[in-house]
């Protein structure tokens, strides 16, 4: 099958990996450009640890933290990508605390409630949700600072273009409610609302899946992996 891969450019390769490796065909279609931003660290001794939510926030903070005097820090991550994408960065106490941000809010609260508790949360500019409010009043304090943004694709590539008006598109692999919008929003805009019926939405949530509700799609062609991680997702296209 030939699938759509929407990851940001630099997680292209690894992902048409996986999918060559079961035998289908990856076509490049990257809706997010992710730019570091300029920021300063604060003193992380006055941290009970680290957070983050993506892979991107590791990518764009590890050149600028000294890993060997910060590894022994706890790193609290939303699910395994950014959870591997971390100890590959050289730390070694790495908590995923839960598939989502709800989960890492929850996790925060149940084990590090106390006003005394503070983590410093390395983010993007545009965030599934506000940890200090899922954390509340019950939970630890948490300082935000934005290491990177996620800049949206303006149009559909030619590529894609062309797959999509031949009809060879048998499938496309969706990982976030964000993406998933900009992608309803290119289609519609390009005027391929019923061509993207015509093929499988493999969506790592009901969340991402939700957020292709502007394209009406045939009930059969959007599939939510069982658990929100990549081997679930490659599982779906597997059977």
């Amino acid at each position: 099958m030939k699938i759509l891969v929407t990851r940001p450019a630099h997680d292209q390769a690894a992902l048409a990996a996986r999918l060559e490796a079961l035998g289908h065909e990856a076509v490049p279609f990257p809706l997010l450009t992710i730019e570091p931003l300029e920021f300063s660290l604060p003193d992380l001794s006055g941290f009970m640890g680290l957070v983050f939510t993506s892979a991107n926030g590791v990518r764009a903070t590890i050149g600028k933290m000294d890993v060997d005097k910060s590894s022994n820090l706890q790193v609290l991550t939303v699910g395994d990508v950014t959870a591997a994408a971390v100890r590959e960065a050289g730390f070694a106490n790495v908590v995923p605390a839960g598939d989502n941000v709800d989960d890492l809010g929850a996790h925060l609260v149940k084990t590090y409630g106390g006003k005394d508790n503070k983590f410093l949360h390395l983010a993007g500019t545009s965030r599934a949700g506000d940890l200090n409010s899922l954390t509340g009043p019950g939970g630890p304090a948490i300082e935000v600072i934005e290491v990177y943004r996620a800049v949206a694709a303006a149009d559909l590539t030619d590529l894609v273009v062309a797959s999509i008006k031949a009809n060879q598109i048998d499938g496309a692999i969706l990982m976030s409610p964000r993406t998933a919008e900009i992608y309803a929003s290119l289609i519609l805009d390009a005027g391929f609302g019923s061509g993207a019926g015509k093929y499988v939405h493999y969506c790592l949530s009901a969340n991402v899946a939700k957020a292709l509700d502007p394209l009406q799609l045939p009930q059969n062609r959007v599939e939510i992996a069982m658990r929100p991680d990549l081997e679930m997702l490659l599982a779906l296209i597997g059977k």
